[in-house]
């Protein structure tokens, strides 16, 4: 039986024109972030591939108080049906050694 913890998920929110659209920075072709936000989620310790701490960037520091960790999951079946190269990620809202304590023994 899998078993579950809850964790801060960090998600941003893009910013948009006046007609609903998302905003894409020309130069870059990604989309403007306008503010990040947290919210509880439960993810299963079954799907957990590593984790890593987080290091901010200026955008981050600026929104966001505490300590960060990257998650890695394990690539799903369609996942591998998508040929995608990146595995699935989630940003936390908790500090590296307390995630890792709460998660048990993970290789990381």
């Amino acid at each position: 039986m899998a078993q579950f913890i809850d964790v801060k998920k960090v998600s941003e929110v893009h910013a948009r024109d006046r007609v609903n659209d998302v905003i894409v920075n020309p130069t870059t072709g990604r989309k403007v972030v306008e503010k990040l936000i947290i919210h509880r989620e439960s993810i299963s310790k079954d799907d957990i591939k590593s984790f890593r701490p987080w290091d901010k960037d200026e955008f981050q520091k600026g929104q966001l108080e505490g300590n960060f960790t990257m998650v890695y999951f394990k690539p799903t079946e369609a996942d591998k049906a998508a040929k995608r190269s990146k595995p699935p990620q989630m940003l936390i809202q908790e500090d590296y050694m307390a995630f890792g304590s709460r998660v048990g023994s993970i290789a990381t």
